[in-house]
């Protein structure tokens, strides 16, 4: 079974790079859509894998944590070059 924080982290990960496309403009704004394409893509390919054979992934959770994970570290290095850059 999994932890309540297991859960609140897979369900917020994603959105951090989410929150960034939205609030920062100009070409800061496509940047963070790198790592929101990767977790749809991620998302499409884990369901399409589902529907082909229903046991063929079954880490998918951890494998989505990872991935917004991932997301959320890139997010941060993002804001680190802006806030040294001056832009926000």
């Amino acid at each position: 079974m999994m932890s309540l924080a297991t859960v609140v982290m897979i369900a917020l990960s994603p959105c951090a790079p989410l929150l960034a496309v939205w609030r920062w403009r100009g070409g800061w704004r496509v940047a963070p859509a790198v790592p929101v394409v990767g977790i749809v893509w991620l998302v499409v390919s884990m369901i399409a894998a589902f529907f082909s054979q229903t046991d063929s992934h079954t880490l998918w959770k951890l494998t989505i944590l990872a991935a917004g994970l991932m997301g959320l570290l890139y997010v941060g290095g993002l804001w680190l070059l802006r806030y040294i850059f001056g832009a926000g």
